[in-house]
């Protein structure tokens, strides 16, 4: 499967033991298997993940959206079955 768009959450000090023991480990084994051409959106990170992502997205040819700089969304529903949200930006609709 091929996806269009890749999310990042924030990252932090989880999984240790099979992602890394530091940030920028973390960070680029949570993005690796992201493709060329791909968007690659990322919620707010600390510098050290944010500059891994950066890094792979492009050493891969991938477009990173950072959300709260590029972009910004705000949620307008939120319950057991499903979240939608708006959004506005530098970014086309996928």
């Amino acid at each position: 499967m091929q996806p269009d768009v890749c999310i990042i959450t924030p990252i932090s000090y989880e999984h240790t033991d099979i992602l890394g023991k530091t940030l920028t480990l973390i960070a680029a084994e949570k993005i690796r298997h992201h493709q060329k051409g791909q968007y690659c959106r990322q919620f707010p990170q600390p510098e050290e993940a944010d500059a891994a992502i950066a890094a792979v997205c492009d050493k891969q040819g991938a477009k990173l959206i950072r959300v709260g700089k590029d972009v910004t969304y705000r949620s307008t529903k939120f319950d057991d079955s499903k979240q939608s949200f708006s959004g506005q930006g530098k970014v086309r609709q996928l």
